[in-house]
């Protein structure tokens, strides 16, 4: 099994006419796709396995006034079949390099307290666990 990982641009939308099932938590929706793309803040990094995307990286530069850009990864998914392969591992380690590109001097992440697999990836790629409390709401 052959799989590349990269970082999609406007030019390359094409490539997400075909993906697996829970590469994502919902359909894409091309208007969307065309606007994230198109924002050089926003980075999309795919992994391709025989035309088929199965897997994705999403995240932006979390720009500040007073501190360096950091890169916040803000949704990974891999398609069953296809865990436990490295691709994860793959994946951020793109989107990160992308983020030093952007001058991004950390990268962040967050994930529910009980999911384990995502605990134990983002700690076999480097990253200490923090404590915080989220608050979230609807607009």
């Amino acid at each position: 099994m052959t799989v590349a990982v990269e970082i999609l641009t406007s030019e390359q939308a094409h490539l997400l006419q075909k993906i697996a099932e829970d590469v994502f938590d919902r359909e894409t929706v091309r208007a969307r796709l065309a606007e994230y793309l198109a924002d050089t803040s926003y980075c999309l990094g795919v992994a391709i396995s025989d035309g088929t995307v199965v897997g994705q990286v999403q995240g932006f530069t979390h720009r500040h006034l007073d501190k360096a850009p950091e890169f916040f990864i803000e949704n990974l998914g891999v398609t069953p079949s296809h865990r436990r392969r490295g691709i994860a591992v793959q994946l951020i380690k793109t989107v990160m390099t992308r983020a030093k590109e952007f001058d991004c001097e950390g990268v962040w992440v967050v994930t529910e307290p009980d999911n384990d697999p995502a605990i134990a990836l983002y700690k076999k790629i480097g990253l200490s666990m923090k404590t915080a409390t989220m608050f979230e709401g609807s607009l």
